[in-house]
């Protein structure tokens, strides 16, 4: 073959190949598009079951409760009142996309925003490697084409965009980091200085899209970029390294005095992730840390956890090894400057992940595991698909070389049209193979709730009419929903049941209680608890959400929860109904799958279940909506001592309020208040009432010290604010009390350790001081509360000595 030939042939096979990867992005794009349009509570579709409705409902309720630019917004809704996760949605287009008034199709634009941006990643950092586009339009296919919805069901790939697709714009931001990292120690001066700036800029963009997420893609990305120290000089980048190195730097510089580090650290302080020291056993640490090896690996539950690493059971395990070869290729073949350092750090990272799986899965990691996670490996997919695509690209080469040679002969309408042709059916046939293939690999249950979309739903409605909140409004009480009823949870875990709330074998463990709540959501479109309650604007007594504080756990464990049952760091569940503790807890209406009776307890809206069961929602009377004016404080030790105090039968849980010994609560003779009203507001609340005298007001609101004044907005404020009850906050005012308190704290820009952040920490330091007598905030109720059960469960006399303002209301009249 002449010269010219040879070179017509090299350009038709690289035409080949862009015409076969682009026809195969057709036919993923008509696959994915028609995923999503699956029914909205599919675990793989957009915004899929329980961690993707959170989130878009996160998003959205922290636009609605904090502002678009809040990295703690306050959350009336999940709790006792806590954060919103610190994503900032004023950043991420596809969280401000949520805002439109169809939300069918503020979802598609979402997530179209999303596969738009990662992918326009995945092509300019393959740029930067020098990739051919071909390679680079294969990458940004792979990536899109296994871990993306609805592809990510048939892979059994973790369904993080289904679950958190902010993962996208975080991958996105990360990949244009490194792309200006290394451009910048290529250019001149100035142009450097530029890339320099865009690198800053996207490292800034990634932090604010997910603070703590974005720790755990750092170790990976930290690890590229120290890999880009090695690229040798050149005519026109004299000092890469030093460059480079600069703008590393400048990175943690901005970290450090922008406030974020105190941010991320005081965060922690105050949350339930924060783990205990690990236990040593008699062989010391690294007798552990080998055994937690053989646990993980020869005991299979590494693979048990889909997205940690390489699992041969698994549907997208190829991805991974593919990867790790092309690393490797990079690594022995080098090629292209900066290509053999970059292949080395992917690899080594993968090794480290090897050891690293096996210590955070023991928790032998400590502290170090509030800012990590199992499915770090995660962090690696946006140049994984990089790597993978350019072996596949060396392993074609040589076969469709023939078929090129043969081509370039042909007419261009021929050349031109049979590529994308091919690419297209060779795509299809390939995801119809791998759907018949790994379709019986899946999860029981299948990805799809048969769930009809318009159907109404009583309770709901009914609880929703009585105490939904919008900002402004007047606090009318929260819901609590005690569920566990007879079981019908499907598999092994539904089957040893009883017919009483919390005592089935299958709802003990939290992952078997997220099951049964499904059982409710595929008979009633419900599951009456948590994202579902939010998103109709009901406040709840349970949360759910990685940064609830250790107290709210410890406290509904001690006070609310069944004996003998788990209770996971992500989840504060209440599962005992003792009326009166409920009712100083601001609990107005409770859902329950069982029947329940108690003086003054009222059916307000019934439905059918599964398994047989009815679920009913409840108006508990009297519940605190603000208005309860203890006239006795009384000291506790921790939280051991103020649950006996709180159990005992002849208790006044109205009256008398329990602070921790040293509190700095004034000492004076507190008469009762009256006319309190409490109105939720954006970031806060506003409390007024008045009283013939010194008086106190025990506010169904966790406490914490960053609840401050607003002097403005505040013409009578409280003398005193501080916690009681463990977990609520009390109010000292003389006379008359018309306040607003809000949630101070955020990034403070080069703030001292006693800065904004400071508040949280105190919160974390008074909370460990409460649980100092060992009390596990997420061990099985200790013995000497009595059984839950039905009727009510125990606890002290509830009678509210205050009297709650005037306004309307949307409870009983006997409230106003």
């Amino acid at each position: 073959m002449s010269r010219a030939a040879e070179a017509g042939a090299g350009y038709t096979a690289d035409r080949l190949k862009l015409g076969l990867v682009a026809g195969a992005a057709l036919a993923v794009t008509g696959v994915m598009l028609a995923g999503w349009l699956w029914p909205p509570y599919s675990s793989h579709g957009l915004y899929g079951d329980i961690d993707g409705q959170w989130a878009r409902l996160n998003a959205m309720a922290t636009m609605a409760w904090g502002g678009a630019l809040d990295f703690s917004a306050y959350n009336p809704l999940a709790g006792l009142g806590t954060v919103f996760p610190p994503n900032l949605p004023g950043v991420n287009p596809g969280a401000l996309l949520l805002l439109l008034p169809d939300p069918e199709l503020a979802g598609l634009l979402s997530y179209l925003w999303y596969v738009l941006v990662l992918s326009g990643s995945i092509w300019l950092l393959g740029a930067t490697f020098a990739l051919p586009a071909h390679v680079r339009l294969l990458a940004c296919l792979v990536h899109v084409a296994v871990l993306f919805p609805p592809f990510d069901g048939l892979f059994q790939a973790a369904n993080w965009y289904s679950a958190a697709p902010f993962y996208a714009q975080l991958t996105a931001a990360l990949n244009l980091a490194l792309a200006c990292l290394i451009r910048a120690g290529r250019a001149p001066p100035l142009r450097a200085a530029a890339w320099g700036l865009g690198f800053l800029a996207c490292a800034a963009l990634a932090f604010a899209t997910a603070p703590f997420t974005s720790l755990v893609f750092a170790p990976f990305y930290a690890a590229m970029a120290l890999a880009c120290l090695f690229e040798p000089r050149t005519r026109t980048a004299r000092h890469p390294a030093a460059i480079r190195a600069a703008c590393g730097l400048a990175a943690v510089a901005l970290f450090l005095a922008s406030g974020a580090a105190e941010h991320v650290l005081a965060t922690s302080a105050a949350s339930a992730r924060l783990p205990a020291p690990p236990e040593v056993g008699p062989g010391g640490w690294l007798a552990d840390a080998v055994a937690s090896f053989g646990l993980v690996y020869a005991g299979g539950d590494l693979c048990w956890r889909p997205g940690e690493s390489l699992c041969p059971n698994r549907g997208y395990a190829w991805l991974q090894l593919l990867a790790l070869a092309g690393a490797a290729a990079w690594a022995w073949r080098g090629g292209v400057p900066l290509r053999r350092p970059l292949g080395i750090a992917f690899a080594l990272f993968y090794l480290a992940f090897l050891v690293y799986t096996p210590l955070y899965a023991e928790d032998l990691l400590g502290v170090v595991s509030v800012y990590s996670s199992g499915f770090m490996i995660w962090s690696s997919y946006g140049v994984a698909a990089l790597l993978a695509a350019a072996l596949l690209d060396r392993l074609a080469g040589p076969l469709l070389q023939p078929l090129a040679a043969r081509l370039a002969g042909r007419s261009p309408l021929l050349r031109g049209a049979l590529p994308p042709a091919a690419g297209f059916a060779l795509a299809a046939v390939l995801l119809l193979a791998a759907h018949l293939a790994l379709r019986p690999l899946a999860v029981p249950g299948g990805d799809r709730a048969v769930v009809d979309r318009g159907r109404g739903n009583a309770v709901v409605d009914a609880v929703a009419a009585e105490i939904a909140l919008r900002p402004g409004d007047r606090f009318a009480g929260r819901a609590a929903s005690l569920l566990g009823g007879p079981t019908y949870i499907e598999g092994d875990e539904g089957r040893a049941a009883t017919d009483r709330p919390g005592h089935a074998a299958a709802w003990r463990t939290p992952l078997g209680w997220v099951a049964g709540l499904q059982g409710h959501r595929r008979a009633t479109g419900n599951r009456f608890w948590g994202a579902d309650l939010w998103e109709r604007g009901i406040p709840t007594l349970g949360e759910y959400g990685q940064w609830s504080t250790p107290l709210a756990h410890a406290v509904v464990d001690a006070l609310l929860h069944t004996p003998h049952t788990e209770q996971g760091p992500n989840y504060v569940v209440a599962s005992r109904f003792r009326p009166g503790l409920l009712q100083l807890f601001g609990v107005a209406v409770v859902i329950a799958d069982t029947e329940l009776a108690a003086p003054g307890l009222q059916v307000i809206a019934e439905m059918p279940s599964a398994g047989g069961v009815t679920v009913r929602a409840y108006r508990l009377p009297h519940p605190n909506l603000g208005q309860v004016s203890p006239r006795r404080v009384a000291t506790v030790t921790g939280l051991a001592e103020l649950r006996r105090r709180l159990g005992e039968p002849a208790a006044d849980l109205a009256g008398t309020v329990f602070v921790r010994a040293g509190s700095a609560v004034p000492a004076r003779d507190w008469q009762p208040a009256s006319a309190a009203r409490l109105e939720m507001r954006r970031d806060g609340f506003r409390i007024s009432a008045t009283a013939p005298g010194p008086a106190l007001l025990l506010l169904p609101v966790q406490y914490s010290a960053c609840l401050a004044v607003d002097a403005a907005q505040s013409p009578s404020p409280p003398l005193w604010t501080g916690r009681g009850d463990g977990l609520l906050t009390l109010v000292a005012f003389e006379a008359r009390l018309d306040a607003v308190l809000r949630f101070r704290f955020g990034l403070e820009p080069l703030s001292p350790p006693g800065g904004v952040a400071a508040c949280r920490r105190a919160d974390g330091a008074e909370m460990r001081d409460w649980l100092a007598e060992g009390q596990d905030p997420f061990g099985a109720t200790p013995e000497g509360i009595p059984a839950g059960g039905v009727p009510a469960d125990g606890g002290g006399s509830y009678a509210p000595t205050g009297r709650a303002g005037p306004g309307p209301g949307r409870n009983s009249e006997e409230d106003q």
